[in-house]
């Protein structure tokens, strides 16, 4: 599996447009996980913190592709992306 975390200001928002789960902090909190799709890839999800920030895992052979989705979407939005390689 291949873990990505993500936060800022529009994390919530960038995810809640290729997933059915509810993200509104009052249904998933700091702490929650599910296992959902998230751009038609199977993924865990986890909310780390209230800042929000999300821990999600796909297979490894789908990372690319969750990551290509990531930029796209982060772009289509008028996010730009900090890469941490730690």
């Amino acid at each position: 599996r291949c873990l990505f975390r993500l936060g800022g200001y529009a994390v919530r928002q960038t995810l809640s447009y290729v997933t059915t789960l509810d993200l509104d902090p009052r249904a998933f909190a700091s702490g929650h996980a599910a296992v959902t799709l998230l751009a038609h890839l199977a993924a865990g999800i986890r909310q780390c913190s209230d800042a929000p920030e999300y821990e999600i895992t796909v297979p490894r052979s789908s990372a690319g592709d969750f990551w290509h989705w990531l930029v796209e979407s982060a772009s289509a939005h008028g996010l730009g992306l900090d890469v941490d390689d730690a």
